[in-house]
């Protein structure tokens, strides 16, 4: 397995592999020449219709060279037998005796090549400091809120629900720019400044935990009506905030069984893609020894097939 850490050390090592492919397919292409030229003589051939015997120091049968007996086969030799590409074949029993016997491949050659690639899914090497699993990395299906800007979890992709905020009155600020790409609304100039309460009077969360509102807006700024409407409402919102805090107990009793809870938070953390590239190695020429007999074969000396 080769390990890449950028594009280009993977571009390097398959330019390496399509040039030694081209010196491969180059090389191959003068040994075929060759052998096509050779193909045009015949081969050597020993043959008997009834039976072959052979004594002597050594034999060597190569080349498509062929030793053939009609009947037994005996090949006795003091040295060695060696069958390198060549055929040994007896129709009746074959009984070869020396200290080395080697039936060989003469032409063997293969090449590497690619037979897949696949995009493998992204993960998640957790970078935050303090976090239990930092230095670890994780499918990227069992994180939540990657792109939220506020912080991911690794709660193997159970998404945290979120908090409420407390009801409260405030002083109305511009939202700021990156607020603005993020999608927030503009405020209007003129009630930067002044105080407001951060629910409408009609926001749906008084229908979600019961309570019951306002019946009409607020008053204009400057409208002398707004102080006495502000104190009713002030008194629901305290209402609603008894709702809300409790809400948020059970938020982060949720968030806390899956793993979202706050120290967990992880803001820093690295996108890890990759890529599997396969290869292999084929085949692309063979030309075996073979030792065959019709019927019993036997092999005295240190055999290599």
């Amino acid at each position: 397995m080769t390990a890449f850490h950028s594009d280009g050390e993977k571009e390097a090592f398959f330019k390496t592999i399509e040039e030694k492919i081209l010196d491969y397919e180059k090389a191959k292409s003068t040994v075929d020449g060759i052998r096509k030229e050779m193909e045009g003589h015949p081969s050597a051939a020993l043959a008997a219709r009834g039976s072959l015997t052979m004594t002597g120091n050594t034999l060597l049968n190569s080349s498509g060279a062929l030793l053939y007996s009609g009947g037994d086969m005996t090949l006795t030799e003091k040295g060695s037998v060696i069958n390198r590409g060549g055929t040994i074949n007896a129709q009746g029993n074959l009984s070869i005796t020396a200290p080395v016997i080697s039936n060989e491949n003469e032409s063997f050659s293969s090449e590497r090549v690619w037979t897949s690639h696949v995009t493998n899914p992204k993960l998640i090497r957790i970078d935050q400091d303090g976090h239990p699993e930092k230095g670890q990395a994780f499918p990227e299906s069992e994180f939540s809120r990657l792109s939220s800007g506020y912080g991911a979890y690794h709660n193997k992709g159970i998404t945290p629900k979120e908090p409420l905020e407390e009801a409260a009155y405030g002083i109305i600020t511009a939202p700021t720019e990156e607020e603005l790409a993020e999608g927030e609304d503009p405020v209007d100039p003129s009630l930067v400044g002044t105080l407001a309460p951060n629910y409408a009077y009609d926001d749906p969360i008084f229908q979600q935990f019961g309570i019951t509102s306002m019946t009409t807006a607020r008053p204009k700024n400057g409208d002398p009506a707004q102080k006495v409407w502000d104190e009713s409402y002030r008194k629901i919102l305290d209402s609603l905030n008894v709702k809300i805090r409790e809400y948020n107990r059970e938020v982060e009793a949720y968030n806390n069984s899956i793993g979202a809870i706050e120290g967990a938070k992880i803001k820093n953390y690295t996108i890890i893609r990759t890529n599997t590239h396969t290869s292999e190695k084929k085949v692309t020429e063979t030309k075996a020894g073979i030792l065959s007999g019709g019927k019993n074969m036997t092999l005295v000396g240190d055999v290599t097939n």
